[in-house]
């Protein structure tokens, strides 16, 4: 059922997308474009709708991944404090000092998550500057209220103009449409099928930057929950040795070899 409506919601996306794309469906209109050299921020709202994004997916996926995250802090935070709780289990330093990693961890990474989800990835924006001057069949089908469809990317001088976003893009083989997003992305470095997002970025840049640290704390989590475990169980038999030794020298004195001759009878 789950996948039937997934599918039918994408392709209600694609119809919306084809008639929404420039003119593909009876009602065209057509659209005013001033001269290249006098754009204006009234023509780039004059410009048809951006393509429809497909939501049900990037929701879909974004859920997967927003649920992964919080599922690994309790995975990894529960344990820790289940322990730390325990009665009569005294804090060493260094235990302390873990139980503050393991809640710095996890406050970074919630922080990179809202970065991941609400961040922008490097999105190209229209502008005046961005749109136009338009290639002259893109403007003069836009003039004529003509459809795009069957129009490839135009390329000149080192750019290429993107048919569905109608902007220019740099031609570096960085920037890329993605076909999830319905965007131009700078720096693209891929679509996330777990956060439902757009990962682009050079080094930390864009959401890059969110998107590394974020598994470096989920790296940095385990290895503070397993080694917190491990002092913690060493300490616990350390523990246990040493109060089972206090009580035999307490029940029998600091010689327990007169507790042995004691209890040979005498005459």
């Amino acid at each position: 059922m789950a996948c039937s409506r997934s599918t039918s919601c994408r392709e209600r996306g694609g119809r919306a997308e084809q008639t929404r794309l420039i003119g593909g469906s009876s009602d065209i209109e057509s659209f005013p474009v001033s001269p290249a050299n006098g754009a204006t921020w009234e023509d780039v709202h004059n410009l048809p709708p951006l393509p429809d994004q497909d939501l049900c997916q990037m929701r879909g996926e974004a859920s997967c991944g927003n649920t992964l995250v919080l599922f690994l802090i309790f995975l990894f935070v529960a344990p820790m404090q289940a322990y730390v709780s325990t009665e009569g289990v005294q804090l060493t330093l260094v235990m302390k000092i873990w139980m503050g990693a393991i809640y710095l961890e996890a406050a970074i990474a919630i922080t990179c998550l809202i970065g991941l989800m609400w961040g922008d990835p490097g999105t190209i924006k229209r502008t005046p500057e961005n749109c136009f001057p338009q290639p002259e069949l893109v403007a003069e089908k836009l003039r004529n209220g003509m459809s795009l469809a069957g129009v490839g990317n135009v390329n000149e001088d080192g750019r290429i103009f993107c048919i569905r976003c109608l902007v220019w893009r740099p031609d570096d083989g960085e920037t890329h449409h993605c076909a999830t997003c319905q965007r131009c992305v700078g720096d693209f470095d891929h679509h996330c099928g777990v956060f439902g997002r757009c990962i682009a970025g050079e080094g930390f840049g864009g959401n890059m930057g969110f998107f590394k640290t974020l598994i470096m704390m989920g790296v940095l989590g385990c290895c503070t929950c397993v080694s917190f475990l491990f002092i913690s169980a060493g300490q616990s038999v350390s523990g246990s040795h040493y109060g089972s030794s206090h009580r035999y020298r307490h029940s029998y004195g600091h010689n327990p070899h007169a507790a042995v001759h004691g209890a040979i009878p005498v005459g």
